[in-house]
């Protein structure tokens, strides 16, 4: 199996379990307000991760990134807690961001990124990563860098962690 198609394994794997809502984090609390942050930090999480996984799929069929939603076929995702953003990083050629900035200071927002990098095989890779604020935040983890290699890894900025490796580890 050569290195994207394992990436692009672990990318399904890991979207499959956002997309159906799974966890790996018990509220701390037992209260319903607690539960129901839990639930809409999910469903925030699961936005970005579709939108992530759209993005990739859109740019191997136009060898380009969405500028919008609209053109990923997905409708005004803005929720009364969270608002949704693309941006790309730096074109549409190379890289894109999908930001979930929290509009309730008591939930945590969400940055997930698709760069595009060449691997040792000389074809076109697409490498994605996609940040948490380790507390609750209006202010959405600033865009990781862009990889320079297919083997490197993207790390999330200070004050944020990685969701797709909380899932893999288990925390």
């Amino acid at each position: 199996m050569t290195l994207h198609k394992a990436q692009f394994a672990l990318f399904i794997a890991i979207a499959a379990f956002s997309l159906t809502g799974c966890s790996t984090e018990a509220p701390a609390k037992s209260s319903s307000s607690t539960l129901e942050s839990s639930t809409t930090e999910r469903q925030a999480k699961s936005s970005v991760g579709s939108a992530l996984f759209n993005q990739q799929t859109y740019f191997l069929e136009k060898k380009a990134f969405a500028i919008s939603f609209v053109a990923l076929k997905e409708d005004s995702i803005n929720t009364k807690d969270y608002s949704y953003r693309i941006i790309l990083k730096p074109d549409k050629f190379k890289g894109v961001a999908v930001i979930a900035t929290s509009k309730n200071p008591k939930l945590r927002s969400y940055t997930g990124v698709v760069y595009v990098v060449k691997s040792k095989q000389s074809e076109n890779v697409t490498l994605s990563q996609l940040c948490e604020t380790k507390a609750p935040s209006k202010v959405a983890p600033i865009a990781p860098k862009n990889p320079q290699r297919a083997s490197d890894i993207i790390r999330c900025p200070a004050g944020s962690r990685s969701t797709f490796e909380l899932l893999a580890l288990g925390d």
